[in-house]
């Protein structure tokens, strides 16, 4: 999905090197407990010890907030560095690297094993990733923000559910030929054609415009619009 393209520079180009603000301890203490937080709702989900997930949650914050802060100025940045840093915790943790080091090695079971451990897949991305992020990006408004061009509502819903739901024409062979509708994956059987059609095109357009709100001051090329709405759909 790609929204309308602006000649404008970058809004990076646009803040000098003096004008980053000096480093706080401020977004490292409020990543740490956003993380503590979503640890500990993560480990209720899993049925997991509180304790675990609330000191992962509390360490993942707090380097995220030492690291990426920067990086994260705005919520769609932050949501899109904060989802990138879950998955890869994950991949270090449960998924992979972690049973090379403790010696169980390569087996034709790491896929299983993959499967196996989606569901902390999931709470790493929605407990984890997703609210420091998104806490850190909207802090990143006012410090990181500073001359960019105003936000424009219109080009965000707009352009971005007009792109949504021309995206969710693409899934209309499937949906005339096969009822298979992809959006709705997880809702279950239902009744009604009328309602299912609805809703898939409702979710396109929710999709396409939220992605216009959160990643607006972000795309302002073919390839970056293609990478950030790569990321965006992969979460979805």
């Amino acid at each position: 999905m790609k929204l309308a393209l602006m000649s404008a520079p970058h809004p990076a180009a646009l803040q000098t090197q003096a004008e980053i603000p000096a480093f706080s301890w401020f977004e490292p203490i409020l990543g740490l407990v956003v993380g503590a937080l979503g640890g500990v709702s993560g480990s209720a989900l899993l049925g997991a010890a509180p304790t675990h997930g609330l000191e992962l949650g509390a360490l993942f914050g707090l380097t995220f907030g030492l690291f990426f802060t920067r990086r994260a100025t705005n919520p769609g940045t932050g949501l899109i560095w904060g989802l990138s840093c879950a998955f890869l915790l994950w991949v270090i943790l449960p998924a992979g690297m972690m049973p090379l080091l403790t010696g169980a090695g390569p087996s034709a079971a790491m896929l299983q094993d993959a499967r196996d451990h989606f569901p902390e897949l999931v709470a790493y991305l929605l407990c984890l990733g997703l609210p420091v992020g998104i806490t850190l990006g909207v802090r990143g408004i006012r410090r990181y923000n500073a001359g960019q061009p105003a936000f424009r509502w219109a080009r965000a819903v707009v352009a971005g559910g007009f792109s949504g739901t021309l995206a969710g024409l693409i899934f209309s062979r499937w949906m005339y030929i096969g009822e298979f509708f992809p959006l709705l994956a997880g809702f279950g059987q239902l009744n009604s054609r009328t309602l299912a059609v609805s809703l898939h095109f409702g979710i396109a357009l929710l999709i396409g415009a939220t992605f216009g709100l959160l990643f607006q001051s972000d795309v302002w090329s073919y390839g970056s619009s293609m990478g950030w709405g790569l990321g965006y759909a992969i979460f979805w």
